[in-house]
């Protein structure tokens, strides 16, 4: 079975970086200190270069700037599926008058349903809902 993954502050992370940076030990002696392999000492580090602002977020929890990146990216993609949507339609008023799909002619009583005074090649049927 094996074992289940090691967590580590975000305080133990950034004495860690403290430690190699300020100090003139090696990462692999660093590492060997706190527990961890040098190679997870490593990226820390990198992190820390990289997001000098706010390294280490923990838990999921993304840096700003990579959340509202994300957020946006996902309100651009929904946006983008609205726009080309509504490219799909032409505008009414260019639309081509004919008959309606689906049109079965002169109104007739159903049950249910009551005529319309209907106009050739318009739907003419309607539910009552309140009798």
């Amino acid at each position: 079975m094996s074992t289940p993954r090691r967590r580590f502050s975000r305080e133990l992370k950034l004495e860690a970086v403290r430690r190699v940076q300020e100090t003139g030990r090696t990462q692999g002696q660093v590492a060997e200190e706190l527990g961890v392999s040098a190679n997870t000492l490593c990226r820390w580090i990198k992190q820390f270069r990289t997001e000098k602002a706010e390294p280490f977020p923990g838990k999921g929890r993304q840096a700003s700037q990579a959340a509202l990146i994300s957020r946006l990216r996902r309100e651009n993609e929904r946006l983008r599926k609205e726009r080309d949507f509504l490219k799909k339609l032409p505008p009414t008023s260019l639309r081509k008058a004919g008959p309606i799909p689906g049109d079965r002619g002169p109104c007739r009583q159903v049950s249910g349903w009551h005529d319309v005074p209907s106009t050739p090649g318009k739907l003419c049927w309607f539910l009552v809902l309140a009798s």
